[in-house]
């Protein structure tokens, strides 16, 4: 008896055994497939990321790009205007020597006896506005043509800082230097170095070439202080002190004046370490006027020499028996 309900024991055992077997192999199966799908889904993903990150990289090396071609119109507009205000005042300091050579030449030369008036006029001018610059930055935003223009604009202001020609060819060179720095960044950032060595090639010939105006330009102020140190018909006009920085001094004449024979040498001003102003001056036949007007504003503290050369005639021929020089100190 015992025999038989441990046969049946186990035959129900061994049946509920079977019956449950599939079952058990059911929830593994399960898991199985949600692990393939849970890494199907992060591949997925992966390779979504990794399309979002390609195209993010090529927009950022498209917009890279685009900031370093606009940099790079930037530095061409600049070197073409540097360039441009070279050979501006070198074509004014040309003028300046050959009216020098020919004003020396003058010098021992006997002067007519008649003798034109001349008399200082106080006069001011308005103001000119200059802008305070700051170092310029490169980064990875493309500049607006506004902005590129503005920039080259700087190159104008700059310059108006310094008014002596040396000190404006200093500033060419100055700017010539940040031009190099910003190719330098360019170049840190994997610019076509063919392209860029264009840039440098020509930075080195205008650098150069400034080098050779500035040795020039020294030994022409040297021959107009030795001109006006030989001028020894030179009448001294008493100084003036406390003078505008945006002073206009008019020369009046009393006899109508023969306009060629007003040149850049006749009528200049020096700062105290004799380095020529730039200035520019304009005449008036109606009231037998002329305007002297320097391009930038006078420093103040400073004091500077007005020189009217003796050379400047009347449309009779008749020239002025002697040179003035004239000293005058900004408040």
């Amino acid at each position: 008896m015992l025999k038989k309900i441990i046969t049946v024991v186990a035959t129900v055992l061994a049946t509920g055994l079977i019956l449950s077997g599939p079952s058990a192999y059911a929830a593994p199966k399960a898991n199985v497939l949600a692990v393939q799908k849970q890494e199907t889904k992060h591949q997925k993903e992966q390779v979504k990321k990794e399309e979002i990150q390609k195209k993010n990289q090529v927009k950022k090396e498209e917009k890279l790009k685009k900031a370093q071609i606009q940099q790079l119109k930037s530095i061409d507009k600049k070197l073409d205007k540097i360039e441009d205000k070279l050979s501006n005042y070198q074509d004014k300091l040309s003028d300046k020597e050959e009216e020098l050579t020919e004003n020396i030449n003058e010098l021992d030369k006997n002067q007519s006896d008649d003798v034109q008036q001349v008399e200082l006029i106080e006069n001011e001018s308005g103001d000119i506005q200059q802008d305070e610059l700051d170092d310029e930055e490169l980064d990875e935003e493309a500049l607006t043509d506004e902005e590129i223009e503005e920039q080259i604009k700087e190159v104008e202001d700059k310059l108006k800082e310094h008014q002596g020609y040396i000190g404006k060819f200093n500033s060419l060179q100055n700017q010539l230097n940040a031009v190099t720095k910003q190719l330098d960044v360019l170049s840190s950032k994997g610019f076509d170095r063919t392209i860029l060595a264009e840039r440098y090639d020509r930075i080195a010939s205008l650098s150069q070439e400034l080098a050779e105006v500035l040795a020039h330009i020294k030994d022409v102020q040297d021959q107009v202080k030795e001109a006006i140190k030989k001028d020894t018909t030179v009448e001294e006009i008493p100084p003036v002190t406390t003078i505008p920085p945006t002073k206009e001094w008019k020369i009046k004449f009393n006899k109508k004046l023969d306009k060629n024979t007003l040149s850049n040498l006749d009528i200049i001003v020096m700062d105290s370490e004799k380095n020529i102003i730039e200035t520019t001056f304009s005449y008036s036949d109606k009231t037998e006027t002329v305007t002297i007007t320097s391009l930038q504003h006078y420093t103040a503290g400073e004091t500077y020499t007005l020189y009217i050369g003796k050379q400047i005639a009347a449309n009779n021929g008749l020239t002025l028996k002697n040179s003035y020089k004239m000293n005058f100190s900004i408040k």
